[in-house]
C-alpha cells in the first residue's frame, strides 16, 4: 500500500471505474448493505483533521503529508439492519433463526469492496492505502451519516509518488509458512 501520492487529479473515467467496481463484488443474500462516501478536493481535508490539527499529524505521524495528497477518498460504511432484515426473509430465515451469524457478512462484503477499490486502483496504474477511521462519531457527525452505519475504512486513491520508499522493514511470510493443504 502506498503512503506518498502526487497531488494530481484522476481521470473521471478511472474515477468512475473504481467506483462502479467497488460494488461489483459478492453480497451476502444480495443485501448491498455497503455505502460510500466519495471526498475529493477540499472535502478531503475533513476527513484528516479528524486526526487532528496539521501540524500535530505531521509532528505524530510524518508520511501524513504524502498520505493527504491523495486525489479521492473513499470512506467505507456497512449497514449491518440491512442484513439483519433482508435474512429474516422467508428464503433465508432458516440460515440465521437466532441471529447468531457465523461471521459478520456485513464486514466480509465491506472487506471484498474494499478490496475491489484496491485492485482496480492498481489496475489503472494507480496507488492506494486502506486505513482505519479514527473518531468515528466526529465522522458521522460531520458528514451527516445514519447511525444505522458502521464505519470500516478509508481507501485513498491517487498516482504514486515516485520518490516514496516504504518504510517498513517487515517481509511478506513466505507461502509456505501460511499455505496449508489437506491438513493444518
Amino acid at each position: 500500500m502506498i503512503r506518498s501520492f502526487l497531488n494530481k487529479k484522476l481521470s473521471e473515467e478511472d474515477e468512475r471505474r473504481i467506483i462502479e467496481n467497488i460494488f461489483r463484488g459478492p453480497s451476502a443474500g444480495f443485501s448491498q448493505g455497503v455505502e460510500i462516501l466519495v471526498l475529493k478536493g477540499d472535502e478531503r481535508e475533513s476527513v484528516y483533521e479528524l486526526w487532528g490539527e496539521k501540524a500535530k499529524r505531521r509532528a505524530e505521524y510524518p508520511l501524513s503529508e504524502g498520505i493527504e495528497k491523495a486525489p479521492l477518498v473513499i470512506v467505507f460504511f456497512v449497514s449491518k439492519k440491512r442484513y439483519e432484515e433482508r435474512y429474516m426473509r422467508r428464503d433465508k430465515d432458516h440460515y440465521i433463526a437466532d441471529n447468531s451469524w457465523p461471521a459478520p457478512f456485513w464486514f466480509i462484503d465491506a472487506g471484498m469492496s474494499i478490496l475491489l477499490g484496491l485492485l482496480s486502483s492498481v489496475d489503472a496504474g494507480l496507488g492506494a492505502l486502506f486505513t482505519g477511521i479514527k473518531n468515528a462519531e466526529k465522522l458521522h457527525e460531520k458528514f451527516g451519516v445514519p447511525s444505522s452505519y458502521t464505519s470500516v475504512g478509508i481507501l485513498s486513491i491517487g498516482y504514486t509518488d515516485p520518490n516514496y520508499r516504504s518504510h517498513t522493514r517487515i517481509q511478506r511470510r513466505e507461502l509456505e509458512d501460511c499455505t496449508h493443504y489437506g491438513r493444518w
